[in-house]
């Protein structure tokens, strides 16, 4: 019983395990991808500050949109990284929940395995007084028959 309580949760903490791990390379994925559109985004505002020039008003207005998309990129990225770096704290976290179960569970295995030693032990302690006990008893019905058997002859 405490195998198969072992054995289930160790599976609970690999399944744990596998979302964590999913979950933090889902987050560096989005962050890729993201840097990736900043890049893109950042492309974009300098083509627009080029054409921009031919005009005040456009320049402002597309340099200001730019910006905005960055920050909003930027802001959003952050949000990912952050997001990640929980993720990676949460996996740290459930890492050593496992270390720790998996401790106990060698430790509870050792438990065992002197447990049966030491009922082993008094098993084997049980028969072999077992064995003498009747050792003895037959012993004793011997002597007691030859006592019988001397005594009818006597009374015979």
């Amino acid at each position: 019983a405490l195998q198969e309580e072992l054995a289930s949760t160790k599976q609970s903490l690999a399944d744990v395990q596998a979302q964590l791990d999913a979950a933090a390379a889902g987050g560096a994925e989005q962050v890729t991808a993201l840097q990736q559109q900043i890049a893109e985004m950042a492309a974009a505002r300098d083509a627009a500050q080029q054409e921009a020039s031919a005009g005040e008003q456009r320049h402002t207005e597309a340099a200001a949109a730019a910006q905005a998309a960055q920050a909003a990129l930027e802001q959003r990225a952050e949000q990912l990284q952050s997001k990640l770096d929980e993720a990676s704290a949460e996996r740290e976290k459930v890492q050593s929940q496992l270390d720790d179960v998996q401790a106990d569970a060698e430790a509870l295995r050792e438990q065992l395995d002197e447990k049966q030693q030491q009922w082993q032990q008094q098993l084997d302690d049980a028969a072999a007084q077992r064995d003498t006990l009747k050792a003895q008893l037959d012993e004793v019905m011997a002597d007691s028959a030859a006592k019988r058997d001397a005594l009818q002859e006597e009374l015979a």
